[in-house]
This record gives C-alpha cells, sequence and structure tokens, in this order.
C-alpha cells in the first residue's frame, strides 16, 4: 500500500481539498505513475502477484482522478487528439483521433525505434482507492503483460480494467467488463 498526501495531491491535481471548487484540473496520473516506478522494484522478487494500492485522503481528487475515463490514461498514458496531413497539400487527411506517447502509462513505453514494450511487469495491476470517501469505492488496473497474473475474480466487488493492444494496427484500447472502453 502507498498513499498519495493531501499536499502532493492538490499539487499535481490543482484541486483543493475540500468545498471551495475548482474547475480546471490535472489527474493524478503523474502521481500514479511515480508510485508505480517506486514500487516495481520492491515487487520484483516476489513468488505471487503484486497488487499495488494506491489511495488518498484527497477526495476531491480520488473522485475526480479514479475514474474509467481518467483511468484510462493510466493505461495506455495521456491522450491528445491528432489528424494526419497531407505533406504535400498540408490539408487534413481522415478523421481526428486520439493518440498517445505513453507518458505516465503506468505499464507501458515506447523504445527507441517508436515500439510499445511492456514496463513494470513485476506489477499485476493496481488497486486505486478514495480513502476520505465515505464509501471508499476501489477500482482497479491490470498489467497487460505482468511475470505473475492476478486472477480479478478473486476480489469481485472491484472492477479491473485493462488495455488490450493491437499490435498489426498500433492500436490502444481499455477494456473494463461494466462497459467504459474507449
Amino acid at each position: 500500500m502507498t498513499c498519495i498526501p493531501i499536499a502532493v495531491a492538490t499539487e499535481k491535481t490543482g484541486i483543493p481539498n475540500g468545498p471551495d471548487g475548482f474547475s480546471l484540473f490535472h489527474p493524478l496520473n503523474d502521481a500514479i505513475f511515480a508510485k508505480c516506478r517506486g514500487k516495481a522494484a520492491q515487487s520484483k522478487d516476489l513468488d505471487a502477484p503484486a497488487l499495488v494500492a494506491i489511495g488518498t485522503f484527497h477526495s476531491v481528487a480520488a473522485m475526480s482522478s479514479f475514474q474509467k475515463p481518467i483511468l484510462n490514461w493510466v493505461l495506455t498514458g495521456e491522450a491528445k487528439i491528432g489528424w494526419h496531413v497531407n505533406a504535400q497539400t498540408g490539408e487534413k487527411v481522415g478523421d481526428t483521433h486520439q493518440t498517445t506517447e505513453l507518458y505516465s502509462a503506468a505499464f507501458l513505453c515506447p523504445d527507441k525505434t517508436e515500439e510499445i514494450l511492456y514496463a513494470r511487469s513485476s506489477i499485476s495491476g493496481l488497486l486505486l482507492c478514495g480513502l476520505a470517501l465515505k464509501d471508499r469505492p476501489v477500482i482497479g488496473v491490470l498489467h497487460p503483460n505482468p511475470a505473475r497474473p492476478f486472477d480479478p475474480t478473486i476480489l469481485p466487488q472491484v472492477e479491473f480494467g485493462q488495455v488490450a493492444t493491437d499490435w498489426a494496427s498500433r492500436q490502444l484500447h481499455c477494456e473494463w467488463p461494466q462497459g467504459g472502453e474507449e
């Protein structure tokens, strides 16, 4: 278990901890990524699956960041909008689409040839917990290729998302058992 302190959550998200309100925020993805990097070495010699529980007492940051659309970025990295351009005419070709450089992706990273590699495979998955929330919802994400796979049916009350990779088209898709795919 590891915790993102309230002050760090406030700094990373720009969200005050309380009823003051906010308009724009940055999710906790960078802080989650940092916790994964720190825990990967600790779990490398285990002989069983390793789930890393990451919680915060910053209730507003947890409510904002521990949701499927935001957690998709934990799986694929921060998404951006992209489009193809005809190099000769400078005109847009085709539809806009989401793209990623895998920035802050918990379990994926690019290599020097821009191929997608698995990273931090000693971690089987993450449990994300809003520790100051009344109902304390927990949501999980799974590593797509862990050293030791975790069976999510062991925790039936927790919904686990995961990234699926279509290697031929170089497309990433997030899958959630109860919907929320992108």
